[in-house]
């Protein structure tokens, strides 16, 4: 169903449905049902991507992440610690903010969500609605009982007028930005319309954030749920680098365990929880013929729930990722099938932003098991104060619970908390350093740490 078109084989093109239309001038990447047209926006976008263009921009993401980090260190040690998703999300908003408009919406700085997301994410979920609507039209009637379509209406015409003004701000500073769209804005006939930039860019906008915030704040749960977990990836981290500013996209690549985590993560908790449905164009399916018109997805949810694919298929276990002379890979799930957990969909509709996805998590994840010990600041599991599998609803997007983490600065070390210190570094696995070795680290951090409040 999402595979390339084959014509030699007969394989034909499973159209997106009519669920993606939009009231928009134009629609964007995601959202083109058009073969052709999807293909040609692709290839405009594909160049901001693609490797060589993600090492140029990982220096503006990493001012964000170190940011991050910062005000982390200052909210996340105080006693109810922060909120990770509300957190999580700030900070992917800032990043793609400033890669699609050229503009941070600068919530980590002021540590305060900017309106015009909270109106985004609003304008998704009643899209979703309309969906329905549309399926059973008798119920259309009911509509303005159910939903304030005033207030929606309002906020997407003042959401739109947003982004067309900030698009205009960000045509204006002209190609010589290394973002999304600076290989697009030259000066002869071939720059794409206002329209073109303003629609992709909201809608890279809610595709290259809310998700990665989602499985960040996913994967920071099931590892706090499973201790053991974050022990590993902190010795795996901890080991690898001598220093947090040796933490970037090449590096972080050799980290087995980390990028077992993150897959893990994206297989129990995919960020996209709704189908994402095709039309038939009359063909065989898995040996089934599925008649021409007919809407069918594969809901990569329930794959990555099921048995026939994974063993333990409800628990976290990133081990199942490892490779097999991994020391903590584990046979028990030798004859799983890995490749049926495909967040980023497969085919000619791939995710345009995996890569940078990717990179974005490994980073953060790196430099926060590095930087800071978690605490869980609720009962995490199962029948406790907060159960993922149970509070976690679907509005188009996942709907979390709320839990927070607090954070303690694995390198703050002060006079009175040597014995809390030694024993941290013991638990984190860390070889046991020599008499002298102690005097030398810990005369260095009294004389450069600064006194706590």
């Amino acid at each position: 169903m999402y595979g390339h078109a084959n014509n030699k084989r007969g394989r034909k093109t499973f159209l997106k449905s009519e669920f993606y239309d939009n009231p928009d001038e134009m629609s964007p990447l995601g959202a083109e049902r058009d073969a052709v047209r999807h293909s040609e926006t692709r290839k405009l976008l594909a160049h901001s991507f693609s490797e060589t263009a993600l090492s140029e921009q990982v220096s503006m993401i990493q001012e964000h992440i170190d940011l991050f980090m910062k005000q982390v260190d200052r909210f996340g040690s105080r006693n109810e610690g922060i909120d990770v998703d509300e957190w999580f999300n700030w900070l992917t908003f800032d990043i793609i903010g400033d890669m699609a408009f050229g503009e941070s919406f600068h919530a980590v700085e002021t540590a305060k969500t900017n309106p015009q997301v909270t109106m985004l994410v609003n304008i998704l979920y009643t899209g979703s609605i309309f969906s329905i609507f549309r399926r059973m039209p008798y119920l259309l009637p009911l509509a303005p009982f159910m939903l304030p379509i005033g207030k929606l209406k309002r906020e997407r015409e003042e959401h739109i007028e947003f982004s067309r003004t900030l698009m205009r701000k960000r045509i204006e500073k002209g190609n010589n930005r290394v973002d999304f769209f600076g290989h697009l804005l030259t000066s002869n006939d071939k720059q794409p319309s206002e329209e073109f930039l303003r629609t992709n860019a909201s809608s890279l906008l809610i595709a290259g954030s809310e998700t990665t915030a989602t499985t960040l704040a996913g994967v920071t749960y099931f590892i706090l749920e499973r201790p053991e977990c974050l022990r590993a990836l902190q010795q795996e981290v901890r080991l690898a680098f001598k220093s947090v500013e040796e933490i970037d996209h090449v590096s972080t690549r050799d980290l087995p365990y980390l990028g077992a985590v993150i897959k893990e993560g994206l297989r129990i908790f995919i960020p996209l929880p709704i189908n994402v449905p095709r039309v038939s164009p009359g063909a065989v399916v898995d040996g089934n013929y599925v008649p021409e018109g007919t809407i069918v997805s594969g809901h990569q949810f329930t794959l990555g729930h099921s048995s026939r694919y994974f063993t333990d298929p409800e628990s976290f276990h990133p081990e199942r990722w490892l490779p097999s002379d991994h020391n903590l890979y584990d046979t028990r799930y030798a004859s799983d099938t890995l490749k049926a957990s495909q967040p980023f969909l497969i085919g000619p509709r791939t995710c345009l932003g995996k890569n940078l996805a990717y990179m974005e998590m490994r980073i953060i994840l790196s430099k926060l098991v590095f930087l800071f010990n978690w605490e869980a600041m609720q009962s995490l599991g199962p029948g406790r104060e907060v159960d993922w599998a149970r509070d976690c609803r679907t509005q188009f997007l996942w709907a979390k619970p709320r839990f927070n983490v607090r954070v303690r600065a694995k390198l703050q070390i002060y006079v009175h908390d040597v014995i809390v210190t030694t024993f941290a570094f013991a638990e984190d696995n860390i070889p046991p350093l020599t008499l002298c070795s102690w005097s030398a680290v810990l005369l260095r951090l009294i004389v450069q740490s600064p006194k706590p409040n």
